[in-house]
């Protein structure tokens, strides 16, 4: 593999995450698909709070990141920042954060405020300290700030060089043939899945794309151990 091994993520806004028994299962099918991020409460209202969430299911996790949607429009940088410092030192270098403008209306304001917001929070942080930033391209703040990875659709424009690029999929599947040809062509550097239903996504995930992933060797037979920026290849 001449390239860095595709990346896995997977957006979850379920609430029973709340649910520590069922949040333990989710980490645990997440682990089998060798899921490197797991975005919480991506898509929208979540029902719970996702940077606790993610410090609850963090010391269990193994290399498993998580990736904390955080409304620009509500929270605060001040704490924010600190909440996500913690979130990272827990998940062993394994964490990430998704600032959000698509809670609030889509007006100028809140694209400016969200674009200050970032700012703000990353003003707050030393340059060791920063979790990798996740985008939507949903989300027009991705444009405005520099993220690590951006998420697409299938018809969305290509994203400019620079931040890895994950194409947003349902399931894999159908699409294996176009996804490798497009990884190869360094179009996109992963995937990521929003099945709509999470336990049974990504139990079919683990036993029919992974070894069809492995078998390509588009992702490693064993999975690399690291910080999440190591293993993605993100300086």
């Amino acid at each position: 593999m001449t390239r860095a091994p595709l990346i896995i993520s997977v957006g979850i806004a379920d609430a029973r995450l709340n649910d520590p028994a069922w949040a333990a299962k989710i980490v645990a099918l997440a682990s089998t698909a060798r899921v490197a991020l797991l975005l919480l409460g991506d898509g929208g209202a979540a029902g719970f709070d996702s940077i606790a969430i993610g410090k609850s299911m963090a010391p269990d996790a193994g290399g498993l990141a998580f990736v904390p949607t955080v409304d620009t429009g509500f929270d605060n940088p001040a704490t924010v920042a600190p909440s996500l410092v913690e979130l990272d030192r827990l998940a062993s270098g394994n964490a990430g954060w998704q600032p959000t403008t698509l809670v609030q209306p889509h007006t100028a304001q809140s694209l400016a405020d969200g674009v200050v917001f970032v700012a703000a929070t990353h003003a707050l942080w030393a340059d060791h300290e920063r979790p990798v930033l996740v985008q939507s391209d949903a989300d027009p703040l991705w444009s405005r700030i520099s993220p690590d990875i951006v998420i697409i659709d299938r018809d969305s424009p290509a994203p400019k060089a620079g931040p890895k690029v994950l194409l947003r999929t349902f399931t894999a599947m159908a699409g294996l043939d176009q996804i490798e040809a497009l990884y190869l062509e360094g179009v996109i550097d992963g995937i990521h899945l929003t099945p709509p239903d999470m336990e049974e996504g990504l139990e079919a995930f683990a036993k029919t794309m992974l070894p069809a992933l492995i078998a390509r060797g588009l992702v490693l037979a064993e999975e690399p151990e690291g910080s999440l920026r190591a293993r993605l290849g993100i300086a």
